[in-house]
């Protein structure tokens, strides 16, 4: 279980439904890093800590992971795609080593 994701909602000022694809991605990040490292994000920390890390833009390492997955990982907790159709576009170069 990813510690925190429900409470933690980024919107910045963008209209509901762009807040949903937003957290969508977000919550997509944190699979593949769970996923890929068989841990969840902050796997050590409390509940309230990891919702502040998130708020903070605090995230995880990522440099255990392949490169091309870390991309992913991190233009999805920074908010770099728009919409999941910007995500799969980076998916077709990826090794599909862990998945």
């Amino acid at each position: 279980m990813v510690y925190g994701l429900a409470e933690f909602r980024y919107s910045g000022g963008r209209s509901a439904s762009q807040a949903t694809v937003t957290y969508d991605l977000f919550c997509i990040a944190a699979l593949f890093y769970e996923i890929i490292l068989e841990k969840p994000p902050y796997e050590k920390l409390g509940r309230e800590e990891v919702v502040r890390r998130y708020a903070l833009q605090d995230f995880p390492s990522v440099e255990d992971i392949e490169p091309a997955y870390a991309v992913i990982i991190e233009k999805c907790w920074h908010d770099e795609y728009s919409s999941i159709q910007y995500l799969t576009c980076d998916l077709p170069q990826l090794p599909f080593a862990y998945i």
